[in-house]
């Protein structure tokens, strides 16, 4: 084998090897986000309860955090009341560490929802969207190194199955179905 296909091979070979870990996590991540608008993959939900105030009796301007905090300890919510807004004539969102109290002010009727992270799933959803700026500079060198992983994947084999003679089929078709996906589908 000539030297440089040896070269090729032993940096497709590595590459993939430390990759390998990032590469599972952002696959199976991708996987869990593109079905986010049927589950919620990051959290989970722990407590539902629906309770009964008399919010809708008072003035929404004589609404206080102490009423509020108040109510919340009544019906024994522990997480952290965070604060509340009054989106409406006729609904209130009191906000919690891990969730919210929507109530509805015409009949004083509320429901929460307490949600907690989705072990390990939620920490690979956390590393697919991270902004932090070391994580993008190695999100950008991990990227790079797939683009290497796939340049070199394309050269390392000759003949049959190469890329001249078989893999450029399998690549058009991997580059015209996301192309038509754009241009006909409603992304």
């Amino acid at each position: 084998m000539p030297s440089i296909l040896l070269f090729i091979r032993k940096w497709h070979r590595d590459l993939g090897y430390f990759f390998v870990g990032l590469t599972l996590s952002f696959s199976l991540s991708g996987i869990v986000l593109n079905h986010r608008r049927v589950w919620s993959p990051e959290k989970y939900v722990y407590v539902s309860k629906s309770f009964k105030t008399q919010l809708h009796l008072i003035k929404r301007d004589s609404i206080t955090d102490e009423l509020v905090q108040g109510i919340l300890a009544e019906e024994k919510i522990d997480a952290r009341y965070m604060g509340f807004r009054v989106e409406s004539p006729i609904k209130m969102n009191i906000f919690l560490e891990g969730g919210t109290a929507v109530v509805n002010l015409k009949d004083g009727t509320a429901n929460l929802e307490l949600s907690r992270e989705t072990p390990f799933i939620g920490q690979m959803v956390d590393l697919h969207t991270s902004q932090h700026r070391f994580w993008i500079w190695y999100s950008d060198i991990f990227s790079l190194g797939l683009v290497i992983i796939s340049i070199t994947g394309m050269i390392m084999l000759k003949g049959k199955h190469g890329f001249g003679r078989w893999g450029f089929k399998l690549t058009i078709a991997g580059i015209v179905i996301p192309l038509l996906m754009l241009l006909f589908a409603d992304l």
